[in-house]
C-alpha cells in the first residue's frame, strides 16, 4: 500500500514485532477499500511508545507485553475494560490517550459457546488480569497458578488449562500434571503452527483451543474501538486463515475445534 499524507496509521509497539496484527488489519483495510495502514513497531522502553506514535501521528496503536501494565500511568484516560489494571490498546485523540483491553473479551468470545467445569490459568503476566477480570465480570470461575505458587489442592472435575505464558511447555512438573489432568487445553500464544504439545493433545482425543483464535476476537473489537464498525466475525477468521495459517490447521483432522 502507498503511503500518502492522508494514510491513517495504526500501530503496534511490541519488544518482538509479530505479524498476525498486521496481516490481518492491512487484508481488512484492503477489503474495505480504507485508506489506512498497520504498521508493527519495535520498542525497548515503554517510555518511548507515545513520543514516538504522537510524532508520527498515528490514531491507534496495539501494546504487547511487557507493556500492557507499564504503560497505563502514561496514558491520559483507561476505559472500564481495563479494570483488570492491564491494557492492549490505546487510542490517540486529540493529543489524549485512552487505554482499553481487549484481551478479555477476546478470550471470553472465544469459550463462551463451550462447555466445561472450571479454568486453571497457568501464568501471571498482564494477560491474566484482563482474563481473571473478564471471568469475574461473566460469573465464570477460575483458579490462577504459575511458577513457585502452592500446588493446588482442589481441581475442578473438568478443567480447562489456560497457558498464559511465552512457553510452548514450561519447566514446571506441576504444568505437566496440569495438563495431563486437563479435558481442554488453550494455549494463547498467537503461532501459525501447532505446536508439540498441541498435537499431542489433539492426538489424546482432548480439545484444544488456539491463540490466534483469541487474537481474532481481540483484534474485531480492537476494530470496532478505532472505527466504530463492527465486524462480521467469520470474515475476519477466513482472513486469518488464508492469509496466516499454516497448512496443518487447514486439514480437515487439525482444524480448530
Amino acid at each position: 500500500m502507498q503511503i500518502s499524507c492522508e494514510t491513517q496509521i495504526y500501530c503496534s509497539a511490541s519488544k518482538k514485532p509479530g505479524v498476525f496484527g498486521s496481516t490481518v488489519f492491512n487484508q481488512l483495510f484492503a477489503t474495505y477499500n480504507m485508506n489506512c495502514i498497520y504498521l508493527p513497531r519495535e520498542f525497548f522502553y515503554v517510555s518511548e511508545i507515545l513520543p514516538s506514535m504522537k510524532a508520527f501521528n498515528v490514531l491507534g496503536f496495539g501494546v504487547s507485553a511487557p507493556f500492557k501494565q507499564q504503560i497505563i500511568p502514561l496514558l491520559d484516560q483507561l476505559d472500564s475494560s481495563a479494570g483488570g489494571g492491564s491494557i492492549n490498546t490505546v487510542v490517540l485523540k486529540d493529543g489524549k490517550s485512552k487505554g482499553y483491553s481487549t484481551d478479555g473479551f477476546g478470550f471470553f468470545e472465544s469459550i463462551k459457546n463451550h462447555q466445561f467445569g472450571g479454568i486453571v490459568i497457568y501464568g501471571n503476566g498482564g494477560v491474566v488480569r484482563s482474563i481473571t477480570h473478564i471471568c469475574d465480570l461473566n460469573q465464570v470461575g477460575y483458579q490462577v497458578y504459575s511458577r513457585g505458587s502452592q500446588p493446588l489442592e482442589k481441581l475442578p472435575e473438568s478443567f480447562m488449562l489456560v497457558n498464559a505464558t511465552p512457553s510452548e511447555f514450561p519447566d514446571d512438573p506441576n504444568f505437566s500434571w496440569l495438563l495431563r489432568k486437563s479435558e481442554t487445553y488453550y494455549d494463547l500464544k498467537v503461532q501459525p503452527k501447532l505446536s508439540a504439545t498441541q498435537l499431542s493433545y489433539l492426538d489424546s482425543g482432548r480439545k484444544c483451543f488456539w491463540g490466534w483464535e483469541m487474537s481474532t476476537f481481540q483484534l474485531i473489537r480492537q476494530f470496532e474501538i478505532y472505527f466504530g464498525k463492527r465486524l462480521d466475525p467469520s470474515e475476519v477468521f477466513s482472513i486469518v486463515e488464508k492469509e496466516y495459517l499454516d497448512r496443518d490447521f487447514k486439514k480437515g483432522t487439525r482444524r480448530p475445534n
